[in-house]
């Protein structure tokens, strides 16, 4: 018969820590923290009693009897500097750990759930065993009268206290306000470095559900991927985002089971609000992440719509081996799109890693026909092909990734994200303007806090010269998530303003693709003709054309801007025969230099393969150098849009 106390045998959880007392063990996301004894039962005494004062007193003792001769006050010291350096707490800042000067200690975390040994139930379990010691049917005992005597009072207190102060000093209105919110990348618990794909499958989709509250702002996925291995704290990662709250955690996945931990944490005074640990069968990760998503909804008070609550209670189901397929797809097209542009790309590497993202979406497709997300996945992954390459071979992936889109629409017609993404394909490559217009509406409607939906309309009124709308709707995207990498440049706001976005966007992300090109183009715009160069060669070093960024140097300091082009001209065409070089580059290039037949020729190019940039055609810099030749005006008739 097991005499031990429910004490002694249980497993106490707080934020992503649990601490096993029978086993005297401090586990962090089920992976045991080494503790030494006294800081352990340092925290013990500090659990038993949460949210009340330790005294230094009672915790010598308690752990230092008074026959064991000790440098008492540097042996506390010392225990709670360790137990702090294992929770990650500060005492500054305290998450967990309270020191109340010259009273003693306190736990201030929030305990999600007490479970005897070996449970696992999510979020918490029993709150002690049916054989309890003494010493708790003490505490039941004391609480109750607590409790009594607390409800005496409070009926004195009701009558006497205006119904407003009530609830200004006992509602929930004393939580902190939060409004904007980040999801940083999951971690991963598995020794299968191959499984990170569910932390990052599983983060977007926490992402994508909390994005359809419109009284919430969500950090998009992209803009948060870079702080996947970041050493940055918390408060740090907040002031970047511009939110006010954070949630971390990690996964931890099976054969067939999934565990997942999350936390939220308000930035500003780095301190744990909620936390939830679930064990899943994978069959229902997909309800979990709406669950979670409703849980946070609920701790954080917004007000969430009856068509929001419908959206996030709606089944989710999927064949497990689709799911899995999928989110293997998504990221390996993540890490494609991440590393397309980046100094030591490898590009048959990448062109292998797309087939291999395109093939798990297949999969997914033929493991469960009637799941949506795959679809568009596959359809995603086609914008990728365009860009590694947009031959005439091309045409056909496009036009299954037209079908793809249309298919995930049929079999949910609620999917945002697949809105934007038909829109930006009746767009930039049908030029159908009215239905592209039509999709970015829609959604928008679905998901108003669709930092990158706003985006892309903002780029599509500027290219039909509705730069007023354009304008609002690039202030909203810039409210909504400031940080996403969105190349939309009003010709109502001050080219300065463009310029220092760009740098910074540079500067902080690391970015080595168009960013550099556009910054260059901007540069140039305001006359700045050696930075514009400057800029171009580093992107050129970046990119591992080094000679050619030498090269560029040169030129201009014999014959300015212009030699300059001369050598980038050579350059392109050279590189054009080996992979893809941008029609919109070479079209720029050659207008500056002035040879307009060279640039038209690479005008058609840009035509026939409907590149990305041709609806900007009434309104980027980029094609100021030819805008006066009257071949331009007929091409912008070509392409259909309206005056």
């Amino acid at each position: 018969m097991d005499t031990s106390s429910p004490s002694e045998s249980q497993v106490i959880r707080f934020g992503v820590f649990e601490v096993d007392l029978r086993a005297g063990e401090l586990r962090k996301q089920g992976i045991k923290i080494k503790l030494q004894q006294q800081p352990f039962q340092v925290l013990q005494a500090l659990l038993e009693k949460p949210g009340e004062t330790i005294s230094r007193d009672e915790l010598r003792r308690r752990i230092w009897p008074s026959d064991t001769f000790v440098d008492f006050e540097g042996g506390v010291n010392n225990a709670i500097k360790r137990l702090r350096e294992a929770l990650g707490d500060k005492a500054e800042t305290p998450r967990f750990i309270e020191t109340l000067p010259r009273r003693g200690y306190r736990f201030i975390g929030i305990l999600n759930g007490i479970s005897g040994a070996g449970t696992s139930a999510p979020g918490g379990g029993k709150r002690g065993g049916e054989n309890g010691s003494n010493r708790d049917s003490r505490r039941l005992q004391i609480g109750v009268g607590r409790g009594l005597a607390m409800t005496a009072l409070l009926i004195t207190v009701l009558g006497l206290v205006s119904s407003v102060i009530w609830r200004r000093v006992f509602a929930k209105d004393s939580a902190p306000q939060i409004r904007s919110i980040a999801v940083i990348p999951l971690k991963t618990l598995s020794e299968d470095a191959s499984q990170k794909y569910i932390a990052y499958g599983m983060a977007e989709e926490l992402i994508t559900d909390l994005s359809q509250l419109r009284a919430l702002r969500v950090v998009s996925h992209t803009s948060v991927l870079r702080y996947e291995n970041t050493d940055k704290t918390v408060p740090q990662i907040a002031k970047e985002l511009g939110v006010d709250a954070v949630i971390e955690g990690a996964v931890q996945g099976s054969a067939d089971r999934v565990r997942v931990t999350a936390q939220l944490i308000y930035a500003p005074k780095d301190t744990n609000l909620w936390a939830r640990t679930y064990d899943r069968d994978l069959n229902d990760v997909l309800a979990l992440q709406s669950t979670v998503a409703r849980e946070i909804a609920d701790e954080v008070r917004v007000n969430v719509t009856t068509s929001e609550t419908l959206r996030l209670t709606k089944p989710k189901t999927v064949n497990p081996e689709a799911l899995q397929a999928y989110w293997k797809g998504k990221y390996y097209l993540s890490f494609v799109e991440e590393n397309l542009f980046t100094n030591d790309q490898d590009i048959a590497d990448l062109e292998r890693k797309h087939r291999q993202a395109v093939e798990y979406f297949e999969e997914a497709i033929r493991l469960d026909p009637n799941y949506a997300p795959a679809y568009l996945a596959y359809a995603d992954s086609g914008d990728v092909f365009h860009d590694i390459d947009p031959s005439p071979s091309a045409a056909t992936v496009l036009a299954g990734q037209k079908e793809a889109l249309m298919k995930a629409l049929a079999l949910d017609d609620t999917l945002s994200n697949a809105h934007l993404a038909l829109a930006n394909f009746l767009l930039y490559y049908d030029w159908n303007w009215a239905g592209a217009e039509k999709e970015y509406r829609r959604a928008l409607e679905l998901n108003p806090n669709s930092a990158e939906g706003h985006c892309h309309y903002a780029d599509f009124l500027n290219s039909m010269e509705r730069f007023d709308e354009g304008l609002k709707e690039q202030q909203v995207q810039l409210q909504l998530d400031p940080d996403l990498q969105c190349e939309v440049f009003s010709p109502l706001l001050p080219l300065e303003s463009h310029i220092e976005r760009e740098k910074k966007y540079i500067e902080t992300h690391h970015a080595i693709g168009e960013n550099y090109w556009d910054l260059g183009l901007l540069l140039w715009k305001a006359g700045r003709d050696k930075e514009a160069v400057d800029v171009w060669q580093e992107w050129m070093r970046q990119m591992g054309y080094i000679e050619v960024a030498e090269a560029l140097g040169r030129s201009y300091a014999k014959e300015g801007y212009a030699g300059a082009m001369r050598e980038w001209a050579k350059a392109g065409e050279s590189v054009a025969k080996k992979r893809y070089v941008m029609r919109c580059m070479m079209v720029y290039v050659y207008g500056v230099l002035g040879d307009n037949d060279r640039a038209f020729a690479w005008l058609e190019k840009a035509f026939a393969e409907h590149e990305g940039s041709m609806p900007s055609l009434k309104y980027f810099c980029l094609w100021d150098p030819i805008r006066s030749d009257p071949r331009f005006a007929e091409m912008v008739r070509r392409v259909g849009i309206p005056p």
